[in-house]
């Protein structure tokens, strides 16, 4: 896999190498030709390099839209799909599906409005009992402006969902710092009992007992372990019974990029996995503290 992507990067420099090659070649071979060269001789040749370029751009993006496209679902074949089932054999993979946008609605990380939603890569299954799933979402907003339309990316990164052993009373968001959460207007800040969570974390719910309940010592060390080793923006939700958690990562951490080494993705993977496992592993640990509410 290494190698195939350092073979699509070689083969842009060389494609680029050879234009500007063929470019300079041509523009000497006029200047050397011609006794007086004037702008009236160097038009027509701005005009064929301009038709060069763009017939050789466009074929290079076609061919190299191909081999990523084919490099992008090798990684998902060869890597992604082998390590979920290191994990469990029973886990079920669909590279093709996503989490429902109903629950991407429940975990209410997003109250803004969102006029597109997409995804890939769903996984589901249970460890030590506990059902879980999750995927990697998109989520934009549409703007217009005059004629002119974007799309915002609000959201792009592994969307995660468990369910828990006791059903919760309220709701509680737990988001960094850095995130801009405008919280709705049922829900209040909390503060928690560790100063060094709160400088990273910010808690909203609608239940502040139900919130330091569920928050525990452990969980909040995880959250924070999490937070300095990915260097991303998480996000966690108690709610409907459920525990729901993201990973802002900017791009699809699934797919395959050429600028980024194989090694690289295979480890922030695995990272994403191993935070999965020690969540539910967390939630499972305080078993009979659920049993007891």
């Amino acid at each position: 896999m290494e190698q195939e992507r350092q073979e699509i990067i070689k083969f842009q420099y060389f494609v680029v190498a050879t234009m500007a090659v063929l470019s300079l070649g041509l523009i000497l071979l006029v200047y050397f030709m011609t006794d007086r060269p004037d702008m009236a001789t160097f038009m027509p040749l701005t005009l064929i390099l301009v038709i060069l370029w763009s017939v050789l751009f466009q074929m290079d993006i076609h061919r190299d839209g191909i081999r990523v496209s084919r490099y992008q679902e090798a990684f998902k074949q060869q890597i992604i799909h082998p390590l979920i089932q290191a994990m469990d054999d029973q886990f079920i993979h669909v590279p093709g599906h996503c989490v429902s946008y109903q629950l991407v609605r429940a975990s209410a990380f997003f109250p803004m409005r969102v006029d597109k939603f997409s995804g890939n890569d769903h996984v589901k299954g249970r460890i030590e009992s506990v059902a879980f799933q999750f995927s990697d979402i998109k989520l934009q907003q549409k703007e217009t402006n005059s004629d002119r339309v974007s799309w915002n990316v609000l959201f792009c990164g592994t969307f995660f969902v468990a369910e828990l052993n006791k059903h919760t009373h309220g709701v509680t968001v737990i988001h960094p710092e850095t995130w801009q959460y405008n919280a709705p207007s049922y829900m209040r800040s909390f503060k928690m009992d560790n100063p060094d969570f709160n400088q990273l974390f910010n808690v909203y719910g609608t239940d502040s007992i139900e919130a330091h309940y569920l928050l525990t010592h452990t969980m909040m060390n995880r959250l924070m372990e999490l937070k300095k080793l990915a260097d991303e923006d998480v996000l966690i939700t108690f709610a409907d019974g459920c525990i729901y958690w993201s990973i802002d990562y900017g791009y699809d951490p699934n797919e395959a990029s050429i600028n980024i080494p194989v090694s690289n993705r295979v480890i922030q993977y695995i990272n994403t996995l191993q935070f999965m496992v020690d969540v539910i592993q967390e939630l499972r640990l305080n078993e009979k503290l659920w049993a007891k509410r």
